[in-house]
């Protein structure tokens, strides 16, 4: 289980990187599986920021070394992270 603060976020950071980092490298160091990539709600109704229009839902299943570190990064939509272990 994880417990210390920095390194959940190093992971929340990761898991919402993905797609922002375009890269041989980074696809090797760290697996993903696409699980959901969305313009659309279930009923099947636009989803989009308040301000700046369409948006994307993409949810993924990033593989994470113990151990393992991420360089720092930023992401301009809100985001959220779900540790599975």
């Amino acid at each position: 289980m994880l417990t210390n603060p920095r390194t959940l976020f190093r992971i929340i950071s990761l898991i919402f990187a993905i797609s922002s980092i375009p890269s041989v490298a980074w696809a090797q160091a760290y697996p993903t599986r696409e699980l959901l990539s969305t313009t659309t709600t279930v009923v099947g109704e636009v989803i989009r920021y308040p301000t700046t229009g369409p948006a994307r839902i993409t949810a993924n299943i990033v593989t994470i070394a113990p151990g393992a570190e991420t360089v720092f990064h930023r992401h301009p939509a809100p985001m959220f992270a779900y540790i599975l272990e």
